[in-house]
């Protein structure tokens, strides 16, 4: 909690101040930590390009991990289109947006500026709140209608006058899994956290599996000097009732692993590892928190394998991903 206490009494002057060394300490740490990269998520532009290999199945590359602080700048690829009966043209359709602002970082930390927050368990409980408020609890517009694109041609769109942003999605309601795990990430590396920032899938209860983006983290807790690391899901959290189970509040959904080292990534990302945990709510009962495990299960996995929809297109094609660590 040092980063907690170092600005929990500043002025407004000296917390922006400080907010901005912050970022730009975190900023080169991260060119430190990762391969010089200008994109996360699928490497694709707006307009499409022949993507067929010699066995003649589409080849899409993705950026599916970073370690730290996500710089302004950055762009995010959250979405793909393509079709085999135009030579296997791929693009991502105008689902992609910039890193373009920092302001929620300023607006978190005046926020638990008002509170007396004791522990990480309390950080990550406010952080998931936030995030919900900081982009919308009411949709006000449908993601694909804000970041329509316009026409060209029959294939290719306008080069945007205004780029797609992630100031776009505050206050609007349709924020998702990206946008979510790229908040935390940041907010949690200003808090001194190590943060991995991961593409992948999910797959909870008998639901079909999603492509999903979510966080690692790893820290020493303050209370006890233990070194802990986790899975953190913010997009998908996890309930929170009172002793009668009226529904209270969320918690972004937490699953405990060993250690995030370099052997911990690559068996993800080389199928030799599923993440399988137990779906849970917490109880709140006087002034502490139960954990109660349900039956149910929820999967976190690397597939470098997309399927086609078979209504579609040929059913024995497969869009293959490369993932890049």
């Amino acid at each position: 909690m040092y980063y907690y206490k170092k600005i929990k009494n500043l002025s407004d002057k000296k917390l922006k101040k400080y907010i901005k060394n912050r970022i730009e300490e975190l900023a080169l740490d991260s060119k430190t930590c990762n391969e010089e990269v200008d994109t996360i998520g699928y490497d694709l532009d707006f307009n499409p390009k022949n993507q067929l290999d010699e066995n003649k199945n589409l080849m899409v590359d993705i950026r599916n991990l970073y370690n730290g602080y996500i710089p302004k700048g950055m762009r995010i690829v959250y979405g793909l289109s393509y079709d085999y009966d135009q030579d296997g043209l791929v693009s991502n359709d105008g689902k992609y947006y910039y890193l373009d602002t920092e302001d929620y970082i300023y607006e978190f930390c005046k926020e638990i500026q008002k509170r007396d927050m004791l522990n990480e368990f309390e950080l990550f409980y406010y952080l998931q709140d936030f995030i919900k408020k900081y982009f919308g609890l009411t949709p006000t517009i449908n993601r694909e209608n804000m970041f329509k694109m316009l026409y060209k041609d029959e294939n290719n769109y306008y080069k945007p006058v205004n780029e797609h942003g992630l100031s776009w999605f505050k206050k609007k309601g349709n924020a998702m899994c990206t946008e979510y795990a790229v908040v935390a990430q940041n907010i949690l590396s200003f808090f001194g956290m190590d943060t991995y920032m991961m593409i992948a899938k999910e797959k909870i209860r008998d639901n079909e599996p999603e492509s999903h983006a979510f966080n690692f983290v790893s820290y020493t807790e303050s209370e006890t000097g233990k070194e802990k690391a986790t899975l953190i899901d913010f997009a998908t959290p996890i309930p929170i009732y009172d002793l009668q189970f009226k529904f209270i509040g969320e918690f972004p959904f937490l699953g405990k692993v060993d250690n995030l080292d370099e052997d911990f990534f690559n068996k993800l990302n080389d199928d030799e590892e599923e993440l399988e945990f137990p779906e849970y709510c917490y109880l709140l009962v006087g002034d502490g928190i139960v954990e109660v495990a349900y039956t149910t299960r929820r999967k976190y996995y690397v597939s470098h394998n997309l399927t086609p929809d078979p209504e579609t297109i040929d059913t024995n094609k497969v869009l293959q991903k490369k993932n890049m660590v």
